[in-house]
């Protein structure tokens, strides 16, 4: 009897040790297990944090890049715009009769120079975003006109009063009625010219 109970005793002392040993196998496999996936988790995020920097830098070069564009092509209209006034005041100044001319009889007063008249004008208008937006307009039209044509682009995106056109050469915000009452041509934008969004 003794012996059958020392037998049963043992057997179940070897089954405590194998579960005891199973258990621990079990917790370090676990262990194991969670280390490996917290470092996946820990590489997949610095691989999506530095994927985010390189978009970030990669969007902030291609606003600079478009930002000088944009400059350069205004800085180019309006230069191109002075040549060609100039080119227009200096034929007639050329044209027109010396002063000891003028005053004899002889001499045919010099015809005065028709001055060129557009019935449009070209407005490129930057938005907020960045982007460039070329519309036609006519001289008479205003500045408001030119708000409301930006202000049915955007809808709500862009509430009234968070928001105004401003000249870029020479340097003017158009936020108050008798700014937006005037005319594309009273603002320069005649022939061509170029007006930015603004937040307030």
């Amino acid at each position: 009897m003794e012996e059958r109970r020392a037998i049963v005793d043992k057997k179940a002392r070897l089954a405590r040790e194998a579960r005891v040993v199973r258990e621990k196998e079990a917790a370090v496999a676990a262990e194991k297990k969670r280390r490996e996936q917290g470092q996946k988790h820990t590489e997949s995020r610095e691989l999506m944090e530095q994927m985010a920097r390189k978009k970030a830098n990669e969007d902030a070069k291609k606003k600079r890049a478009q930002d000088k564009a944009w400059k350069e092509e205004v800085r180019a209209k309006v230069a191109a715009d002075k040549a060609a006034r100039f080119a227009n005041k200096r034929p007639a100044e050329e044209g027109a009769a010396p002063p000891e001319q003028a005053k004899s009889p002889e001499a045919a007063p010099a015809a005065p120079k028709a001055k060129k008249v557009y019935d449009k004008c070209t407005v490129m208008i930057r938005l907020l975003d960045g982007s460039n937006q070329k519309v036609t307009f006519a001289p008479s039209d205003t500045v408001g006109t030119v708000h409301e044509h930006i202000r049915g682009l955007w809808g709500a995106g862009m509430p009234d009063g968070s928001w105004a056109l401003a000249n870029t050469f020479p340097r003017e915000v158009y936020n108050s009625p008798e700014a937006m009452a005037k005319t594309l041509l009273e603002v320069g934008m005649v022939p061509r010219g170029a007006l930015a969004v603004q937040r307030l």
